[in-house]
């Protein structure tokens, strides 16, 4: 008779079991055969083991619950011993079922578990008191028993081949104890209580953790949208302070980094089921952030430091790979009144395996990238310009598949970095690249110079936006030292505590022995935000305001520096003098590479050591690594003196090469027409060098670049030439490049992360309609 009613009330699972094997095919696509038999087989698992946790279960309950009580005072003990044993187990396995290594896991375990083992309380108020918080722990049973439940099959074969097995089934039991617990405590104060009041209680107890949960990833998303625009999107003319929680930065670029695998040694499972794909799809709304650009936000807000993270790309060097040929060919188009060169690659795998080759190289300034070319099993395709970060995207990800993508990409100025993947053992590859160009020019590539034919012409274009200043017309123009204007830069970051006064006094002693109280423009305490003050405000306070706290953000000053004087078109020369006992640790990035323009006499700050020597650091073009130089003092250096047609003074660099003059630092791409081709490229050198100074307009001024370079075919520092193997990936580069300049965000846009979660829906359905079953039939009988 037992047999017959355990198979009975097994049949009545099936029928949940059934509708749930039933969707599973139809969610997950099992078409095969062979996979069918595979779901079968699961499903067929899950169920037996689910009637078998039902029995022990009821036959626990059946058995103990006469016992005045202690049944749930002992069931909790085991419970909370278990559960506190499955949780280190776990990260001691590296996390094998998620990250559940936080503090507040063990800690609300423990509440839990210890208000489950009241039993018998008389006093009405404790009883409601404990009540609600059996109702705010709830959801965090819940939580784990959604999670464990979909993990019985392991759990049986944990506990038959280890014995450890029963861990996991902890969180059932603790769900059953847990609703127990609860229906005991509403029966007995629902006579003075009242139905609906304990009902409001349980509702708005068990929604406690989720809404608070909620609420801070809210904040967290709100805190990390105001530091993401304070670091690449915030004009550099505002100083006004910022309103950012340090800790709630933290915390995100913290989940973030292991959610995106930023984290180069992380160990195990670093993802916390369900919270973390909450978390992520709420903080980044399904976009992404790239590696370099978590890094700097750990370096601007907490002081952190990964030298070896920063412009991988550009830096990396070829291995068993080499420029095998270079060639060109020049032709003057007389509609145009310009030249245009190809340039011919032939590059050489010299290595039995897979291989990519990278190179950088320096474009002239006013010559342009209008044309690109790879060859793609013998079939020559030409590249299509496009926004770079869809490029860039499609390109690393065809890598992955091993395809045949090949990339231009601007990298900073008028650097230009050229990817080509793959290179088959042994294989020659053809490439190349069509540049425009007014006069003759010198290019260089791996090592080997390549000469382009022109004419030499004595060019001054001039259209209230943008000049362009040719090196034959600079011959002609006045040579100028301009007077230096001294910017001390303090570092108040948090690794800079004990040398506040130090810094103070070496100020002074600077001040006062070069005779500079007059040629002062700011001193700057800066953690990541700036504190700027005047001599005499320095004079008086000493600095004594301003708290180490965060990152050094040298790069923020700098660039303030250098556009406060290049939009007042200034006089002066800036000397920036920056005082840190680890300057090694101040943020600095690629990026400044272009305010190269602002900066004519050179791109270099200097530093003062410890024992009051002054040395020299250039920020690009000879030593962007920030290798320092002592000297004994500041050099001049003279600069060439231009005017434009309305009698404003701008300063260029003495260096024998062209030149570009931006007239007006805010251009608007839509209010500015050119007649011609090369017209055209310097209006969009000159919007970049423009949105450059504007970082708070990047998004429009992003979306009107790409728009204009696909239209006339020049590549721009918003886009990339790319070639690639079918039309398919061209078709999904495209609608990656609609995305990206829909969303309108710093960030990149990036696939939706689809975490390692069962379908929990159907399986929880499933067990309330088995319990629903069980529960008709006992009454029924």
């Amino acid at each position: 008779m037992f047999v017959r009613k355990e198979y009975k009330n097994l049949l009545f699972i099936g029928i949940p079991l059934g509708w749930y094997f039933i969707a599973s095919l139809i969610m997950n696509r099992l078409l095969s055969p062979k996979e069918i038999a595979i779901g079968m087989s699961l499903t067929i698992i899950t169920g037996v083991i689910i009637y078998t946790i039902f029995s022990i279960g009821k036959s626990t309950y059946t058995n103990i619950k006469n016992k005045d009580g202690l049944w749930k005072k002992y069931m909790s003990v085991i419970i909370l011993v278990g559960a506190i044993s499955g949780l280190s187990l776990n990260e001691s396995m590296d996390n094998l079922f998620g990250d559940f290594s936080h503090p507040v896991f063990y800690i609300v375990t423990i509440i839990t578990c210890v208000s489950l083992s009241f039993v018998r309380v008389l006093d009405e108020r404790i009883k409601l008191i404990l009540y609600g918080i059996k109702s705010i722990t709830f959801s965090f049973t819940l939580y784990f028993f959604i999670i464990f439940v979909q993990l019985l099959p392991l759990a049986m074969i944990g506990l038959i081949l280890f014995g450890l097995g029963i861990l996991m089934i902890v969180p059932i039991f603790l769900m059953i104890v847990h609703i127990i617990c609860l229906w005991n405590d509403f029966m007995s104060l629902k006579i003075k209580g009242g139905k609906l009041s304990l009902a409001l209680i349980f509702v708005i107890g068990i929604s406690v953790i989720p809404a608070s949960f909620y609420m801070t990833v809210k904040n967290d998303r709100d805190n990390f949208n105001r530091a993401m625009e304070y670091v690449y999107e915030r004009g550099l003319e505002d100083t006004k302070k910022s309103e950012i929680n340090i800790g709630g930065i933290k915390r995100t670029l913290t989940n973030i980094k292991y959610i995106k695998g930023l984290e180069r040694n992380d160990r195990g499972k670093t993802t916390i089921p369900y919270i973390t794909s909450f978390y992520e799809k709420n903080i980044l709304k399904n976009k992404s952030i790239s590696k370099v650009k978590a890094k700097k936000m750990e370096q601007v807000f907490l002081g952190s430091k990964d030298v070896s993270a920063w412009e991988e790309d550009y830096y990396k060097e070829n291995e068993g790979i080499h420029l095998e040929n270079i060639s060109s060919e020049t032709t003057y188009d007389e509609s145009l009144k310009i030249y245009k060169s190809w340039i011919h690659l032939e590059i050489q795998n010299d290595e039995n395996w897979r291989n990519e080759f990278r190179t950088t190289f320096n474009l002239p300034e006013g010559s342009f990238i209008t044309n690109y070319y790879l060859y793609v099993n013998n079939i020559k395709k030409y590249g299509l310009v496009a926004d770079k970060r869809a490029a860039n995207w499609i390109y690393e990800s065809e890598k992955r598949k091993r395809r045949d993508p090949g990339v231009l990409t601007y990298g900073g100025d008028n650097r230009v970095l050229l990817k080509i993947f793959p290179f088959e053992d042994r294989q020659l590859r053809k490439t190349g690249i069509e540049i425009i160009h007014k006069g003759p020019i010198t290019m260089e590539f791996e090592g080997r110079k390549i000469k382009l034919e022109g004419k030499n012409n004595n060019i001054e274009f001039e259209n209230g936006n943008f000049a362009y200043i040719s090196a034959l017309e600079k011959d002609n123009l006045e040579r100028v030292v301009r007077p230096n204007k001294y910017y001390f830069i303090v570092n108040f970051s948090k690794k800079n505590k004990n040398y506040k006064h130090d810094h103070v006094k070496a100020i002074e002693i600077y001040i006062e022995e070069n005779n500079l109280k007059d040629r002062v423009g700011e001193i700057i305490g800066l953690n990541y935000e700036e504190n700027i003050f005047n001599y005499d405000e320095f004079k008086i306070s000493k600095l004594n305001g301003v708290k180490n706290r965060g990152g050094f953000y040298l790069e923020k000053s700098i660039k303030r520096i250098l556009y406060e004087n290049y939009v007042k078109n200034s006089t002066f020369r800036p000397i920036i003098v920056v005082y840190s006992n680890s300057i090694e640790n101040g943020v600095i990035t690629d990026s400044l590479r272009d305010f190269k323009f602002t900066m004519p006499e050179e791109m270099a700050y200097y530093e003062m050591d410890k024992n009051n020597n002054l040395i020299k650091r250039y920020l690009s073009d000879v030593d962007f690594t920030n290798r320092p130089f002592k000297i004994d003092e500041i050099e001049k250096k003279e600069v060439l003196k231009w005017q434009s047609k309305d009698g404003r003074t701008y300063y260029l660099p003495d260096n024998g090469k062209d030149s570009i003059a931006l007239l007006n630092h805010n251009i608007n791409l839509k209010d500015v027409e050119v007649s011609d081709l090369w017209e055209k490229g310097l209006l969009l050198k000159s919007a970049h060098m423009s949105s450059t100074l504007h970082p708070e307009k990047y998004v429009d001024s992003t979306l009107n670049t790409v728009k204009e370079s696909i239209k006339s075919n020049i590549m721009s520092h918003s886009t990339s030439y790319i070639v690639l193997e079918s039309k398919d990936q061209e078709k999904r580069m495209l609608e990656k490049q609609k995305q990206l300049l829909e969303a309108k965000s710093s960030l990149e846009l990036g696939d939706i992360i689809e975490m390692s979660e069962p379908n929990s829906i159907l399986i929880y359905v499933l067990l309330v309609l088995g319990l629903i079953l069980m529960r008709n039939k006992r009454i029924k009988n």
